[in-house]
């Protein structure tokens, strides 16, 4: 019986349904040919579908930041994804975008912006961060996140070492007793840490991306 007629429980909401397999991170982030290692988790439709509105949104405002321009996934799905703007039921869509857009500090020769950047809708991209972490739990931790479980995330553009967020995740990840690094292809990597009733994460999109969040089951 393929897992499209089964039915199980479902990741992300746990009630028993009919199942399809969900991408982790979700496919649409990645540009075809798919990593071999792109990992699925037993989803419900429901879920599935209340998903996409916040993964496309994802999706774009990562895609379209000037410090994803270099990354071949992106050049390889943009003109995709600006052809879906210039839709006539995206006009709504890309006008937000575009007045959400101003240019960056980063200057040429000439002293003129080089780049714009937009200023992202954290709760929505979170959205998209709070699912992955549910879908990856599942596939390292082989078992659903508790329901309850209190899930703490954030996000911004470009990370490096001496960051808070980065100093924090180091200080916690170093306490864990077991630890993941991984890459899915080019396009998305992550790194967890596990302890007892609590998991951490730090996972980054093109190479600049990044969402770091916690799980607390205790």
């Amino acid at each position: 019986m393929s897992m499209r007629n089964k039915r199980g429980i479902c990741v992300y909401c746990g009630r028993e349904k009919k199942l399809t397999m969900d991408h982790v991170p979700p496919k649409l982030l990645f540009a075809s040919p798919y990593p071999p290692n792109l990992p699925t988790v037993p989803s419900c439709r429901d879920c599935n579908a209340s998903f996409q509105k916040d993964d496309e949104y994802t999706r774009v405002v990562a895609a379209v930041d000037y410090r994803a321009a270099h990354h071949e996934d992106v050049k390889t799905k943009l003109p995709a994804i600006q052809r879906s703007l210039a839709r006539p039921d995206a006009k709504a869509f890309a006008d937000y975008l575009d007045s959400q857009t101003s240019p960056t500090k980063t200057l040429d020769l000439y002293g003129r912006p080089i780049a714009n950047a937009i200023e992202v809708q954290q709760p929505r991209v979170n959205a998209t961060g709070k699912r992955i972490i549910r879908g990856l739990y599942y596939v390292e931790a082989k078992k659903t996140l508790d329901l309850d479980a209190r899930i703490k995330i954030g996000s911004k553009a470009g990370l490096d070492a001496s960051d808070p967020m980065a100093l924090q995740f180091a200080r916690v990840y170093r306490a864990c007793s077991e630890r993941r690094d991984r890459a899915i292809g080019e396009t998305f990597s992550y790194v967890a840490g596990f302890g007892q009733g609590f998991s951490i994460w730090l996972m980054m999109l093109y190479g600049y991306f990044v969402w770091a969040g916690t799980t607390d089951s205790r």
